[in-house]
């Protein structure tokens, strides 16, 4: 997310395929897991977007993208 920012992009979007983690992006709530933190790190981040949005993308929609993750 950063780097988007340092190219100067002005909206991004994240897509995962680990549905929990996209749905603690999206949650308003805070929590004391162990990712909380990251996640905490990506919003600050996100926030020197005008847009910035997170999607879920099951490993089969991106065969290439998952398989590289799995590696």
């Amino acid at each position: 997310t950063q780097w988007g920012l340092d190219l100067g992009f002005l909206e991004v979007e994240i897509e995962g395929d680990a549905l929990f983690v996209i749905k603690k992006h999206t949650s308003k709530k805070e929590d004391r897991l162990e990712i909380s933190t990251y996640i905490r790190s990506t919003r600050f981040i996100c926030a020197g977007y005008q847009r910035c949005i997170f999607r879920h993308a099951p490993g089969e929609a991106n065969r290439v993208a998952h398989i590289l993750a799995n590696e």
